[in-house]
């Protein structure tokens, strides 16, 4: 027969505030869920996990019918899937995905947690990002603050990336093909221009089609204090912090009230302001540091038009949430990005040829 101390259960002498930080420290939402059959004490601490980071799998449409069905069956199989596919669409869904998939409504998945103050998500890549693309990934990054609207967003993006095999201020590259803040002026082309247009309204899109995804997440999670949402191809991040939640809650409850009585039709995606920008473009590149070359280097900084913080137009200093390329890690090309980034900030201080432009709202 067992002893008393042999019978003794240590781990259940742990106490819960230790559990909990452990339980934060994992994060990741599919393995809290795991947790939750563990034990009843797990049971009881998972939901109360208040850092959560969710990757959003696809989800995969139902099987076509198989062929050679009667007609009648065939129809009312048919006639049945449409009116799924009408009920349970999720119009605040990605747009660039294929009409077979769709992915998770993130608040099926966080319905076992109650107490997230910081959320991470990321949502799944289709295959069908803006941007030119090499054989490592997109040429295109971006980053967006919002609050009720748009706040600021920043494009980083590039025609091409390519290695040269040197690095650390190894200087074998030609003097035309090095880049820095003394660089001199030069006009984009209107092939060039237009591609970055492009580039600046795809990136809006996207970023105002996770705001509104975001919205109920934040109208369902009341205590959560900071959000940021990404995509598994690394291209985009929008960030908000407390004070921007607190601005959504206010702005929903706002227009709950106003469109009371009234039928309102869910958006694909929040409403981009008037905009102001401006672009600061070097035609070509040197990274010392990681030993790349990037050609077509592109900075695009978008505010809204109302914004009445100038400083960013007069000096080159403006905000963005500084770890949007990554704080560090990644593979090289992740380094370049930041290289680049690093590089483009030093020519936007000095730097005074830049192309203006502004955006009416959409």
């Amino acid at each position: 027969m067992d002893s008393p101390a042999e019978r003794l259960d240590y781990f259940d002498r742990l106490p819960d505030e230790l559990l909990l930080l452990v339980l934060n420290r994992v994060r990741d939402a599919k393995s809290l869920t795991r947790c939750l059959a563990v034990s009843k004490r797990f049971g009881l601490l998972v939901p109360r996990a208040d850092e959560i980071f969710l990757p959003i799998p696809w989800r995969l449409a139902p099987p076509a019918p198989k062929p050679g069905l009667e007609f009648p069956f065939n129809f009312l199989d048919k006639a049945v899937s449409f009116l799924r596919r009408i009920i349970t669409s999720n119009p605040r869904s990605s747009g660039c995905c294929e009409d077979d998939f769709s992915y998770y409504d993130p608040q099926e998945i966080l319905k076992p947690f109650r107490e997230i103050h910081s959320l991470g998500i990321e949502i799944p890549s289709c295959g069908r990002e803006t941007g030119l693309k090499n054989s490592d990934g997109f040429l295109l990054k971006w980053a967006a603050d919002f609050g009720a609207g748009l706040d600021s967003c920043t494009i980083l993006g590039a025609n091409s990336l390519e290695w040269k095999g040197r690095k650390h201020g190894d200087s074998e590259l030609p003097e035309e093909e090095k880049a820095g803040p003394s660089e001199p002026t030069v006009i984009l082309s209107e092939k060039d221009l237009k591609l970055r247009v492009v580039w600046i309204i795809s990136c809006l899109i996207a970023a105002a089609s996770r705001h509104e995804l975001l919205k109920d997440l934040i109208s369902e999670n009341t205590k959560l204090e900071d959000v940021q949402i990404s995509d598994a191809a690394k291209q985009g991040k929008l960030w908000m912090g407390k004070e921007q939640i607190d601005e959504v809650r206010k702005s929903e409850k706002i227009g709950t009230e106003s469109d009371s009585g009234s039928e309102s039709r869910p958006l694909e995606r929040s409403v981009v302001p008037d905009l102001k920008m401006k672009l600061w473009f070097v035609p070509q590149m040197e990274l010392p540091e990681t030993g790349y070359v990037m050609k077509g280097a592109t900075v695009v900084v978008i505010r809204p038009a109302n914004d009445k913080k100038e400083c960013w137009v007069d000096d080159g200093e403006y905000s963005y949430p500084c770890d949007w390329l990554g704080k560090g890690g990644g593979d090289e090309r992740d380094k370049a990005f930041r290289e680049a980034m690093s590089e483009m900030r030093k020519i936007m201080k000095v730097k005074r040829s830049f192309t203006t432009m502004e955006m009416n709202s959409f």
